[in-house]
């Protein structure tokens, strides 16, 4: 028999801030309120006019996190790829990974504005 706390977390990522105050990634949890996760890596990817992606921030190791800030340094995760700056106008790509039990990788997307403020992107296909 199993029970609902068998499940495993899934993550959900919310891209919020801006270029004047910073970008953090609020994690949180689909079925539970206030999650912390085990981050083992992050990459902020920004897409290319061809559609390809260029990686702008990596970091990786192992980290409990309830948010992430955009270029900030963690005791528990290296940057393997120092920040480059984010840029009005273009869209982002988040991988998030996470030790949730067994490796898994969420992908979330987001936009500057033409003001600087971070927007969530629905579609990260786009």
């Amino acid at each position: 028999l199993t029970s609902c706390s068998a499940f495993q977390p899934v993550i959900d990522v919310v891209p919020s801030g801006s270029l004047q105050q910073g970008v953090v990634f609020y994690l949180g949890d689909v079925f539970r309120s206030h999650r912390e996760f085990t981050v083992t890596g992050v990459t902020v990817a920004e897409k290319q006019p061809d559609g390809s992606r260029r990686a702008v921030w990596i970091a990786e190791g192992a980290q409990s996190l309830h948010y992430i800030t955009y270029g900030a340094k963690y005791p528990g995760l290296e940057e393997v790829r120092l920040p480059l700056p984010l840029k009005r106008g273009n869209r982002y790509e988040v991988f998030v990974y996470t030790s949730t039990g067994a490796k898994s990788l969420d992908l979330f997307a987001f936009q500057v504005d033409e003001n600087g403020n971070v927007r969530q992107v629905a579609d990260w296909r786009m």
